[in-house]
């Protein structure tokens, strides 16, 4: 079982990577965290995700990053790419893999973060566009 957790839970990148891992057989959700909506159903955000996930969506803050990373195979990242960076080296520190599916690139912004983009899981590459040659990462 893969368990991954989504960061930006409200937005509709979220939405849509929620909805085509409903019936991912080998995925299993842990978390979702967002600075707007904390305390909500993730259901009350993606009224179509009802009844696929009874997640409640966690403060996107440092603590909750870390602790998510702990329990988490992968952590998708939908925020502004600015902010990217700052949550991609929480996780990469808990020896998590990343999926950034911001405008960000993380080879360019974070340099440090080159190695761990060979740890991102294949099951992903089936929903996540990016071009390879700007970011070492082929999802398609």
């Amino acid at each position: 079982m893969i368990h991954y957790s989504c960061i930006g839970a409200t937005g509709y990148v979220c939405g849509e990577v929620l909805r085509m891992m409903v019936n991912h057989p080998e995925g299993e959700l842990v978390n979702v965290l967002d600075t707007y909506g904390a305390g909500d159903a993730i259901s009350a955000h993606h009224p179509a995700l009802r009844g696929f996930y009874d997640q409640v969506i966690m403060d996107l803050t440092e603590e909750n990053v870390r602790e998510t990373a702990k329990k988490s195979d992968v952590v998708m990242i939908q925020v502004p790419s600015g902010d990217v960076p700052k949550w991609a080296e929480i996780v990469l520190a808990e020896d998590c893999a990343i999926i950034d599916n911001s405008r960000s690139f993380l080879v360019t912004i974070v340099p440090s973060l080159r190695a761990s983009m060979n740890s991102v899981l294949p099951f992903c590459f089936l929903f996540f566009a990016r071009n390879q040659r700007e970011t070492g990462i082929c999802v398609v």
